[in-house]
């Protein structure tokens, strides 16, 4: 068990007055709460509260433990802050260029999701079939269908995906169809080949 989360559940059960509210404050099962507090109390060897059948109360120990742990807390909790807030979130301009039908059926939902994520950031989309060279072009990403060779650029896989749009079944023009069959729609898909998207990013173009 780590000595920081035994604290947390000992101030909790201070400030609770009970193991029962203590639990139901941290979301932790009253039996596991008593375990953190007895594992607590064989470190330090002695009992920070004493518990009978009906009440519970803090021993003078657990009076200055508590207050000792309750500072180390709010260090922890200081320390972290500081952390998180010197770390500025991500913003500028993205750039990226992407195939059109790959664009329009993974690319698109991923820039619309990472714009949630980051609205900091302004993200320019080009969709074109025609391969483009990112140093040239200012572009930061690349997806791409084919391989990529270029030893200069960053490359990850992305899991392949299929893109399909349902068009109607239509007969051949001797044939007689009955109304029911062209309201049958079937889905025409598009599917890649001995090769896996990728994702191509030019060195050093990460974004702060």
């Amino acid at each position: 068990m780590s000595k920081l989360r035994q604290m947390e559940v000992f101030v909790a059960v201070v400030e609770a007055g009970s193991f029962a509210d203590a639990a139901s404050d941290i979301g932790m099962s009253a039996v596991m709460v008593g375990r953190h507090i007895q594992s607590l109390e064989t470190i330090l060897n002695t009992q920070l509260i004493q518990r009978t059948t009906r009440r519970q109360s803090i021993t003078g120990e657990g009076r200055l433990f508590y207050e000792e742990a309750k500072r180390a807390l709010e260090q922890v909790k200081y320390a972290f802050s500081r952390v998180e807030a010197s770390s500025p979130e991500p913003s500028g301009l993205l750039r990226i260029t992407a195939p059109m039908t790959l664009g329009v059926s993974l690319v698109g939902p991923l820039v619309s999701e990472f714009m949630k994520c980051y609205p900091q950031v302004q993200v320019e989309l080009i969709l074109s079939n025609e391969v483009v060279d990112l140093y040239e072009t200012s572009f930061d990403l690349a997806f791409r269908i084919s391989a990529v060779s270029n030893g200069d650029l960053r490359i990850a896989p992305v899991p392949g995906k299929m893109a399909g749009t349902p068009i109607s079944r239509r007969p051949a023009p001797t044939q007689n169809p009955h109304p029911h069959v062209l309201e049958q729609p079937v889905c025409l898909a598009f599917a890649k080949r001995r090769q896996r998207g990728c994702l191509a990013r030019r060195s050093g173009a990460e974004k702060q």
